[in-house]
Protein backbone atom coordinates (compact mmCIF):
# COMPACT_ATOMS: atom_id res chain seq x y z
CA UNK A 1 0.00 0.00 0.00
CA UNK A 2 2.58 2.24 1.13
CA UNK A 3 4.75 1.19 -2.02
CA UNK A 4 1.77 2.16 -4.43
CA UNK A 5 1.07 5.57 -2.76
CA UNK A 6 5.12 6.39 -3.38
CA UNK A 7 4.29 5.56 -7.32
CA UNK A 8 1.02 7.58 -7.13
CA UNK A 9 3.39 10.33 -5.82
CA UNK A 10 6.14 9.94 -8.13
CA UNK A 11 3.23 9.99 -11.44
CA UNK A 12 1.96 13.31 -10.39
CA UNK A 13 5.17 15.17 -9.09
CA UNK A 14 5.97 13.74 -13.41
CA UNK A 15 2.70 15.02 -14.37
CA UNK A 16 3.49 18.83 -12.31
CA UNK A 17 6.83 19.03 -14.27
CA UNK A 18 5.47 18.00 -17.56
CA UNK A 19 2.51 20.80 -17.33
CA UNK A 20 5.19 23.45 -15.99
CA UNK A 21 7.23 22.90 -19.32
CA UNK A 22 4.11 22.89 -21.30
CA UNK A 23 3.21 26.40 -20.11
CA UNK A 24 6.98 27.86 -19.90
CA UNK A 25 7.47 27.28 -23.25
CA UNK A 26 4.77 27.50 -24.53
CA UNK A 27 4.22 24.14 -26.46
CA UNK A 28 1.28 23.68 -28.73
CA UNK A 29 0.41 20.10 -28.60
CA UNK A 30 -3.07 20.43 -31.05
CA UNK A 31 -0.92 21.87 -33.16
CA UNK A 32 2.09 19.46 -33.37
CA UNK A 33 -0.38 16.51 -33.74
CA UNK A 34 -2.54 18.60 -36.78
CA UNK A 35 0.50 19.35 -38.62
CA UNK A 36 2.23 15.58 -38.23
CA UNK A 37 -2.19 13.94 -39.29
CA UNK A 38 -1.71 12.24 -42.53
CA UNK A 39 -5.06 12.59 -44.82
CA UNK A 40 -8.02 10.07 -43.48
CA UNK A 41 -8.41 6.90 -45.81
CA UNK A 42 -10.72 7.54 -48.87
CA UNK A 43 -12.59 4.45 -47.75
CA UNK A 44 -13.42 5.78 -44.71
CA UNK A 45 -13.86 9.44 -45.73
CA UNK A 46 -16.77 8.21 -48.16
CA UNK A 47 -18.67 5.63 -45.79
CA UNK A 48 -19.28 8.37 -43.29
CA UNK A 49 -22.40 9.01 -45.57
CA UNK A 50 -24.75 5.86 -44.71
CA UNK A 51 -25.81 6.33 -48.68
CA UNK A 52 -22.45 5.29 -49.79
CA UNK A 53 -21.82 1.98 -51.35
CA UNK A 54 -18.83 0.55 -52.75
CA UNK A 55 -20.10 -1.65 -55.11
CA UNK A 56 -21.89 0.83 -57.34
CA UNK A 57 -17.67 1.91 -58.24
CA UNK A 58 -16.81 -1.71 -59.51
CA UNK A 59 -13.38 -2.06 -61.58
CA UNK A 60 -13.69 -2.24 -65.00
CA UNK A 61 -11.52 -3.64 -67.96
CA UNK A 62 -10.94 -1.49 -70.71
CA UNK A 63 -11.33 -2.13 -74.40
CA UNK A 64 -11.85 -0.33 -77.63
CA UNK A 65 -15.49 0.48 -76.50
CA UNK A 66 -14.18 2.27 -73.45
CA UNK A 67 -14.75 6.22 -73.82
CA UNK A 68 -11.89 8.08 -72.54
CA UNK A 69 -13.83 10.71 -70.56
CA UNK A 70 -14.76 8.01 -68.51
CA UNK A 71 -11.45 7.18 -67.33
CA UNK A 72 -12.22 9.31 -64.05
CA UNK A 73 -14.90 10.94 -62.10
CA UNK A 74 -15.21 13.07 -59.43
CA UNK A 75 -17.77 11.53 -57.03
CA UNK A 76 -17.76 14.09 -53.99
CA UNK A 77 -15.88 16.68 -52.40
CA UNK A 78 -14.87 17.60 -48.71
CA UNK A 79 -13.33 20.31 -46.66
CA UNK A 80 -11.26 19.73 -43.96
CA UNK A 81 -10.49 21.06 -40.31
CA UNK A 82 -7.36 23.04 -41.98
CA UNK A 83 -9.94 25.04 -44.57
CA UNK A 84 -8.54 22.50 -47.30
CA UNK A 85 -10.91 20.97 -49.92
CA UNK A 86 -10.26 17.84 -51.20
CA UNK A 87 -12.35 15.71 -54.31
CA UNK A 88 -12.91 12.21 -54.35
CA UNK A 89 -12.85 10.60 -57.91
CA UNK A 90 -13.78 7.17 -59.34
CA UNK A 91 -10.81 5.54 -61.55
CA UNK A 92 -12.54 2.24 -63.19
CA UNK A 93 -9.55 1.66 -65.13
CA UNK A 94 -6.87 1.82 -62.17
CA UNK A 95 -5.68 -1.78 -63.27
CA UNK A 96 -5.07 -0.83 -66.84
CA UNK A 97 -3.91 2.55 -66.24
CA UNK A 98 -2.85 3.99 -62.52
CA UNK A 99 -2.51 7.57 -62.96
CA UNK A 100 -3.08 10.10 -60.75
CA UNK A 101 -4.56 13.41 -61.98
CA UNK A 102 -2.25 16.37 -62.60
CA UNK A 103 -4.65 19.41 -61.67
CA UNK A 104 -8.19 20.69 -61.79
CA UNK A 105 -9.80 24.04 -63.41
CA UNK A 106 -12.63 25.83 -60.68
CA UNK A 107 -14.61 28.61 -59.84
CA UNK A 108 -15.71 30.08 -56.35
CA UNK A 109 -18.34 32.00 -58.39
CA UNK A 110 -22.05 31.37 -57.67
CA UNK A 111 -23.66 30.32 -60.82
CA UNK A 112 -26.81 28.01 -61.70
CA UNK A 113 -25.90 27.39 -65.44
CA UNK A 114 -22.06 27.28 -66.03
CA UNK A 115 -21.85 30.83 -67.40
CA UNK A 116 -18.62 32.03 -65.34
CA UNK A 117 -17.27 35.78 -65.67
CA UNK A 118 -14.04 37.01 -66.43
CA UNK A 119 -10.99 35.50 -64.51
CA UNK A 120 -13.08 33.18 -62.26
CA UNK A 121 -12.04 30.33 -63.48
CA UNK A 122 -8.04 29.14 -61.65
CA UNK A 123 -5.95 25.90 -62.67
CA UNK A 124 -5.23 24.09 -59.56
CA UNK A 125 -2.75 21.50 -59.17
CA UNK A 126 -4.00 18.60 -57.46
CA UNK A 127 -1.84 16.27 -54.98
CA UNK A 128 -2.83 12.46 -54.84
CA UNK A 129 -3.16 11.51 -50.72
CA UNK A 130 -4.63 7.71 -50.79
CA UNK A 131 -6.58 5.27 -53.02
CA UNK A 132 -8.74 2.19 -52.59
CA UNK A 133 -8.95 0.43 -55.46
CA UNK A 134 -10.88 2.18 -57.95
CA UNK A 135 -11.32 5.38 -55.24
CA UNK A 136 -8.78 8.09 -55.42
CA UNK A 137 -8.02 10.93 -52.84
CA UNK A 138 -7.23 14.43 -54.04
CA UNK A 139 -6.01 17.68 -52.68
CA UNK A 140 -6.88 20.76 -54.27
CA UNK A 141 -3.12 22.85 -53.32
CA UNK A 142 -2.81 26.25 -52.66
CA UNK A 143 -6.28 26.78 -52.02
CA UNK A 144 -7.63 27.89 -49.02
CA UNK A 145 -11.29 28.09 -48.53
CA UNK A 146 -13.40 30.79 -47.50
CA UNK A 147 -15.39 31.60 -44.33
CA UNK A 148 -18.50 32.19 -46.28
CA UNK A 149 -21.74 31.17 -45.37
CA UNK A 150 -22.22 29.98 -48.41
CA UNK A 151 -19.16 28.37 -50.88
CA UNK A 152 -19.24 27.47 -54.56
CA UNK A 153 -16.78 25.18 -56.28
CA UNK A 154 -17.82 25.20 -59.92
CA UNK A 155 -15.38 22.06 -60.75
CA UNK A 156 -14.91 22.67 -64.87
CA UNK A 157 -12.08 20.21 -66.05
CA UNK A 158 -9.59 18.22 -65.10
CA UNK A 159 -6.36 17.08 -66.73
CA UNK A 160 -4.70 13.33 -66.22
CA UNK A 161 -0.81 12.58 -67.92
CA UNK A 162 -1.35 11.38 -71.31
CA UNK A 163 -0.78 7.94 -72.38
CA UNK A 164 1.13 6.68 -75.58
CA UNK A 165 -0.62 4.79 -77.78
CA UNK A 166 -4.11 5.76 -76.32
CA UNK A 167 -4.03 9.51 -77.00
CA UNK A 168 -3.54 11.97 -79.63
CA UNK A 169 -1.04 14.59 -79.49
CA UNK A 170 -1.23 18.04 -81.11
CA UNK A 171 0.81 18.77 -83.74
CA UNK A 172 3.84 21.17 -82.83
CA UNK A 173 3.74 19.74 -79.21
CA UNK A 174 6.23 17.71 -77.17
CA UNK A 175 4.18 16.87 -74.41
CA UNK A 176 0.26 17.12 -73.24
CA UNK A 177 -2.10 16.40 -69.82
CA UNK A 178 -5.56 15.36 -71.59
CA UNK A 179 -8.70 17.09 -69.99
CA UNK A 180 -11.82 15.22 -68.79
CA UNK A 181 -14.71 17.49 -68.07
CA UNK A 182 -16.77 17.20 -64.64
CA UNK A 183 -19.27 20.02 -64.70
CA UNK A 184 -20.23 20.56 -60.97
CA UNK A 185 -21.48 23.42 -59.54
CA UNK A 186 -21.25 22.15 -55.60
CA UNK A 187 -22.45 24.07 -52.86
CA UNK A 188 -21.40 23.87 -49.68
CA UNK A 189 -23.06 25.29 -45.85
CA UNK A 190 -23.83 24.28 -42.20
CA UNK A 191 -27.18 23.66 -41.21
CA UNK A 192 -28.00 22.64 -37.46
CA UNK A 193 -24.22 22.08 -36.60
CA UNK A 194 -23.72 19.98 -39.60
CA UNK A 195 -21.72 20.43 -43.01
CA UNK A 196 -24.04 20.44 -45.54
CA UNK A 197 -23.10 19.42 -49.74
CA UNK A 198 -25.23 20.37 -52.65
CA UNK A 199 -24.38 19.70 -56.18
CA UNK A 200 -25.67 20.68 -59.77
CA UNK A 201 -24.33 19.95 -63.21
CA UNK A 202 -23.56 22.44 -66.22
CA UNK A 203 -22.43 22.62 -69.44
CA UNK A 204 -18.59 22.90 -70.55
CA UNK A 205 -17.41 23.57 -73.76
CA UNK A 206 -15.32 21.26 -75.16
CA UNK A 207 -12.15 22.25 -77.05
CA UNK A 208 -9.37 20.27 -78.86
CA UNK A 209 -5.94 21.51 -79.43
CA UNK A 210 -5.02 21.03 -83.02
CA UNK A 211 -1.44 22.99 -83.62
CA UNK A 212 0.59 24.49 -80.83
CA UNK A 213 3.39 26.65 -82.39
CA UNK A 214 5.45 29.89 -82.95
CA UNK A 215 6.45 32.68 -85.63
CA UNK A 216 10.06 33.91 -85.11
CA UNK A 217 10.33 37.87 -86.52
CA UNK A 218 13.70 39.54 -87.18
CA UNK A 219 14.96 42.12 -85.07
CA UNK A 220 16.45 43.86 -87.85
CA UNK A 221 20.47 44.59 -88.40
CA UNK A 222 22.82 45.70 -86.22
CA UNK A 223 26.50 46.14 -85.88
CA UNK A 224 26.33 43.75 -83.10
CA UNK A 225 25.78 40.91 -86.02
CA UNK A 226 29.12 41.45 -87.15
CA UNK A 227 30.65 40.23 -83.85
CA UNK A 228 27.85 37.31 -83.61
CA UNK A 229 25.11 38.29 -81.03
CA UNK A 230 21.47 38.13 -82.72
CA UNK A 231 18.15 38.58 -81.59
CA UNK A 232 14.52 37.93 -82.81
CA UNK A 233 11.22 37.82 -81.31
CA UNK A 234 8.91 34.78 -81.01
CA UNK A 235 5.15 35.08 -80.94
CA UNK A 236 3.58 31.99 -79.58
CA UNK A 237 0.17 30.78 -80.97
CA UNK A 238 -2.39 28.34 -80.60
CA UNK A 239 -4.90 26.49 -83.10
CA UNK A 240 -7.96 24.40 -82.29
CA UNK A 241 -11.72 23.56 -82.98
CA UNK A 242 -14.99 24.16 -80.92
CA UNK A 243 -16.14 20.18 -80.88
CA UNK A 244 -20.24 20.71 -79.51
CA UNK A 245 -20.53 24.56 -80.72
CA UNK A 246 -20.51 26.37 -84.12
CA UNK A 247 -18.82 29.24 -82.99
CA UNK A 248 -19.58 32.82 -84.69
CA UNK A 249 -17.91 35.07 -83.03
CA UNK A 250 -15.34 34.82 -79.70
CA UNK A 251 -15.75 37.88 -77.18
CA UNK A 252 -13.09 37.21 -74.86
CA UNK A 253 -11.35 34.17 -73.44
CA UNK A 254 -9.17 33.28 -70.25
CA UNK A 255 -6.03 31.46 -70.78
CA UNK A 256 -3.23 29.99 -68.23
CA UNK A 257 0.02 28.26 -69.41
CA UNK A 258 3.40 28.10 -67.57
CA UNK A 259 6.60 30.13 -68.74
CA UNK A 260 10.34 29.32 -67.54
CA UNK A 261 13.58 30.64 -68.85
CA UNK A 262 16.11 28.67 -70.73
CA UNK A 263 20.05 28.82 -71.86
CA UNK A 264 21.34 26.60 -74.16
CA UNK A 265 24.86 26.51 -74.93
CA UNK A 266 27.03 24.27 -77.29
CA UNK A 267 30.70 23.71 -77.09
CA UNK A 268 32.41 21.72 -80.05
CA UNK A 269 33.24 17.97 -78.83
CA UNK A 270 31.12 18.75 -75.15
CA UNK A 271 27.38 18.50 -76.46
CA UNK A 272 24.60 21.05 -75.51
CA UNK A 273 24.01 22.24 -72.08
CA UNK A 274 20.71 23.69 -70.69
CA UNK A 275 19.74 26.00 -67.76
CA UNK A 276 16.48 26.18 -66.66
CA UNK A 277 14.64 28.66 -65.04
CA UNK A 278 11.40 28.56 -62.48
CA UNK A 279 8.41 28.03 -64.13
CA UNK A 280 5.70 31.11 -63.82
CA UNK A 281 2.07 30.26 -63.90
CA UNK A 282 0.41 32.90 -65.97
CA UNK A 283 -3.42 33.79 -66.40
CA UNK A 284 -5.05 36.08 -69.15
CA UNK A 285 -7.48 37.81 -70.80
CA UNK A 286 -7.59 38.04 -74.27
CA UNK A 287 -10.12 39.93 -75.63
CA UNK A 288 -11.67 40.70 -79.57
CA UNK A 289 -10.05 44.02 -79.69
CA UNK A 290 -6.75 42.76 -78.51
CA UNK A 291 -3.81 43.31 -81.19
CA UNK A 292 -0.07 42.38 -81.32
CA UNK A 293 2.50 44.57 -82.89
CA UNK A 294 6.06 43.60 -82.74
CA UNK A 295 9.06 45.48 -84.64
CA UNK A 296 12.77 45.19 -84.03
CA UNK A 297 14.86 47.98 -83.35
CA UNK A 298 17.69 47.24 -86.04
CA UNK A 299 17.96 48.48 -89.29
CA UNK A 300 15.73 46.98 -91.47
CA UNK A 301 13.12 45.84 -89.34
CA UNK A 302 9.82 45.60 -89.98
CA UNK A 303 6.35 45.50 -87.64
CA UNK A 304 4.43 42.77 -87.70
CA UNK A 305 0.85 43.07 -86.73
CA UNK A 306 -2.18 40.79 -86.17
CA UNK A 307 -5.19 40.18 -83.37
CA UNK A 308 -4.83 38.61 -80.56
CA UNK A 309 -8.11 36.45 -81.33
CA UNK A 310 -8.44 35.53 -85.11
CA UNK A 311 -10.12 32.49 -87.57
CA UNK A 312 -7.42 30.74 -89.07
CA UNK A 313 -8.66 31.82 -92.25
CA UNK A 314 -7.87 34.92 -91.34
CA UNK A 315 -4.82 34.65 -89.54
CA UNK A 316 -3.42 32.86 -92.80
CA UNK A 317 -4.65 35.32 -94.92
CA UNK A 318 -3.05 37.66 -92.54
CA UNK A 319 0.89 35.99 -92.14
CA UNK A 320 0.87 36.04 -96.19
CA UNK A 321 -0.16 39.73 -96.48
CA UNK A 322 2.99 40.40 -94.00
CA UNK A 323 5.53 38.15 -96.05
CA UNK A 324 6.18 35.53 -93.11
CA UNK A 325 7.07 32.27 -94.64
CA UNK A 326 5.51 29.18 -92.99
CA UNK A 327 5.90 25.10 -94.10
CA UNK A 328 3.10 24.49 -96.06
CA UNK A 329 2.84 21.27 -94.09
CA UNK A 330 2.18 23.96 -90.57
CA UNK A 331 -0.01 25.85 -92.79
CA UNK A 332 -2.08 22.76 -93.60
CA UNK A 333 -2.56 22.20 -89.82
CA UNK A 334 -3.31 25.65 -89.11
CA UNK A 335 -6.08 25.66 -91.92
CA UNK A 336 -7.56 22.38 -90.60
CA UNK A 337 -8.37 24.27 -87.15
CA UNK A 338 -11.22 26.99 -87.25
CA UNK A 339 -9.51 29.76 -84.57
CA UNK A 340 -6.36 30.78 -83.26
CA UNK A 341 -5.37 32.55 -80.00
CA UNK A 342 -2.08 34.72 -80.52
CA UNK A 343 -2.06 34.34 -76.63
CA UNK A 344 1.92 35.88 -75.58
CA UNK A 345 5.35 37.04 -77.10
CA UNK A 346 9.05 36.46 -75.57
CA UNK A 347 12.46 37.33 -77.26
CA UNK A 348 15.19 34.83 -78.32
CA UNK A 349 18.45 35.87 -78.71
CA UNK A 350 21.88 34.27 -79.43
CA UNK A 351 25.69 35.02 -79.12
CA UNK A 352 28.37 32.70 -81.28
CA UNK A 353 31.90 32.25 -80.65
CA UNK A 354 34.46 30.00 -82.14
CA UNK A 355 33.20 26.65 -81.06
CA UNK A 356 29.88 27.25 -80.37
CA UNK A 357 26.74 28.97 -79.31
CA UNK A 358 24.92 30.37 -75.95
CA UNK A 359 21.11 30.85 -76.67
CA UNK A 360 18.61 32.00 -74.11
CA UNK A 361 14.98 31.83 -74.95
CA UNK A 362 11.81 31.27 -73.27
CA UNK A 363 9.30 27.82 -73.08
CA UNK A 364 5.46 27.89 -72.79
CA UNK A 365 4.10 25.09 -71.15
CA UNK A 366 0.39 23.28 -70.31
CA UNK A 367 -0.68 25.88 -71.89
CA UNK A 368 -4.89 25.45 -72.16
CA UNK A 369 -8.23 27.60 -72.16
CA UNK A 370 -9.87 28.06 -68.95
CA UNK A 371 -13.21 30.48 -70.63
CA UNK A 372 -14.65 31.14 -73.45
CA UNK A 373 -17.03 33.93 -74.04
CA UNK A 374 -18.68 33.52 -77.49
CA UNK A 375 -21.64 33.76 -80.03
CA UNK A 376 -22.85 30.56 -81.63
CA UNK A 377 -24.29 30.81 -85.37
CA UNK A 378 -27.75 31.45 -83.67
CA UNK A 379 -26.62 34.58 -82.17
CA UNK A 380 -27.00 32.99 -78.98
CA UNK A 381 -24.30 34.33 -76.22
CA UNK A 382 -22.03 31.63 -73.82
CA UNK A 383 -19.89 32.33 -71.35
CA UNK A 384 -18.56 28.52 -70.54
CA UNK A 385 -15.66 26.65 -68.81
CA UNK A 386 -13.77 24.90 -71.07
CA UNK A 387 -12.42 21.29 -71.26
CA UNK A 388 -9.22 21.62 -73.25
CA UNK A 389 -5.73 19.12 -73.09
CA UNK A 390 -2.72 21.46 -71.86
CA UNK A 391 -0.08 21.76 -74.40
CA UNK A 392 3.76 22.18 -74.66
CA UNK A 393 5.01 23.27 -77.89
CA UNK A 394 8.57 22.32 -78.97
CA UNK A 395 10.85 25.19 -79.54
CA UNK A 396 11.37 25.30 -83.52
CA UNK A 397 9.86 28.26 -85.31
CA UNK A 398 7.21 27.10 -87.07
CA UNK A 399 7.32 30.43 -89.57
CA UNK A 400 9.97 33.40 -89.61
CA UNK A 401 10.15 36.95 -91.52
CA UNK A 402 13.41 38.41 -92.26
CA UNK A 403 14.53 42.43 -92.47
CA UNK A 404 12.22 44.18 -94.91
CA UNK A 405 13.99 43.82 -98.49
CA UNK A 406 10.70 44.98 -99.88
CA UNK A 407 12.01 47.78 -102.10
CA UNK A 408 14.85 48.54 -103.84
CA UNK A 409 15.91 51.79 -101.89
CA UNK A 410 15.69 48.66 -98.92
CA UNK A 411 17.88 46.60 -100.64
CA UNK A 412 20.32 49.50 -101.77
CA UNK A 413 20.89 50.66 -98.06
CA UNK A 414 21.69 47.82 -96.90
CA UNK A 415 24.51 47.09 -99.26
CA UNK A 416 25.62 50.78 -98.64
CA UNK A 417 25.90 49.87 -94.84
CA UNK A 418 27.95 46.63 -95.17
CA UNK A 419 30.18 48.31 -97.83
CA UNK A 420 30.30 51.30 -95.15
CA UNK A 421 31.57 48.81 -92.06
CA UNK A 422 34.22 47.35 -95.10
CA UNK A 423 35.37 50.72 -95.46
CA UNK A 424 35.89 51.72 -92.12
CA UNK A 425 37.60 48.32 -91.36
CA UNK A 426 39.99 48.81 -94.07
CA UNK A 427 40.65 52.37 -93.52
CA UNK A 428 41.80 51.41 -89.74
CA UNK A 429 43.99 48.72 -91.28
CA UNK A 430 45.71 51.52 -93.70
CA UNK A 431 46.19 53.46 -90.93
CA UNK A 432 47.68 51.27 -88.76
CA UNK A 433 51.22 52.29 -89.97
CA UNK A 434 50.45 55.95 -90.14
CA UNK A 435 49.62 55.46 -86.46
CA UNK A 436 52.53 53.95 -85.47
CA UNK A 437 54.75 57.01 -86.81
CA UNK A 438 52.30 59.28 -85.10
CA UNK A 439 52.63 57.11 -81.61
CA UNK A 440 56.61 57.69 -81.96
CA UNK A 441 56.38 61.62 -81.99
CA UNK A 442 53.94 61.65 -79.78
CA UNK A 443 56.16 59.75 -77.49
CA UNK A 444 59.38 62.06 -78.61
CA UNK A 445 57.21 65.34 -77.80
CA UNK A 446 56.06 64.17 -74.21
CA UNK A 447 59.70 63.15 -73.54
CA UNK A 448 60.71 66.67 -74.06
CA UNK A 449 57.86 67.77 -72.18
CA UNK A 450 58.57 65.48 -68.97
CA UNK A 451 62.26 66.41 -69.19
CA UNK A 452 61.93 70.22 -69.52
CA UNK A 453 59.61 70.21 -66.67
CA UNK A 454 61.79 68.17 -64.36
CA UNK A 455 64.49 70.95 -65.19
CA UNK A 456 62.29 73.79 -64.25
CA UNK A 457 61.57 71.97 -60.87
CA UNK A 458 64.61 71.23 -59.71
CA UNK A 459 66.65 74.83 -60.96
CA UNK A 460 65.53 76.53 -58.14
CA UNK A 461 66.94 73.93 -56.08
CA UNK A 462 70.43 73.50 -57.77
CA UNK A 463 70.73 77.56 -57.89
CA UNK A 464 70.03 77.21 -54.13
CA UNK A 465 73.28 74.59 -53.61
CA UNK A 466 75.40 77.03 -56.16
CA UNK A 467 75.14 79.87 -54.01
CA UNK A 468 75.57 77.73 -50.82
CA UNK A 469 78.76 75.97 -52.65
CA UNK A 470 80.39 79.26 -53.51
CA UNK A 471 79.59 78.62 -57.06
CA UNK A 472 81.80 74.97 -56.82
CA UNK A 473 81.16 71.63 -58.01
CA UNK A 474 81.19 68.86 -56.27
CA UNK A 475 84.37 67.14 -56.47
Amino acid sequence: MKTRRSYNKILACFFLIFSAIIILFGINVGNVFASEKTPSNVLDDLEVDDTFDINNYPKKDFDSSTELSDMANVINIAENENNQLYIYVYQPYYSAFPFKLDSISMSTENTSNGNYSEGSIKSYDLEFCNSYETLYKYLIKDYQISNDAYRYYGLVAMWRPFIEGLDSMASGAVDQKVSISIGQQWCVYTLNDSIKYEMATFDTLEITPVFTGTFEFSNGFSLGNISGSFSWGNSHFICFNAENYVIKHIYDADMTYQMRSVSESFISFSGTNYEYGDYEEKFITLTDIDSVTYKGNGLFAKEYNCNRIMSSSDFIANYQSQNINVDSEVENKIKSSQWVFSFTETQYSMVTYIGGYTSYYYECADVTILRLHFMDISNKIYNLGVVMDKTTADTIPDGNAGPDFSSIWNVLKYVLLILGVILVLLALGLLLPIASIIFKVLFYVIKIIFKGLVWIITAPFKLIKWIFTGGKKNE
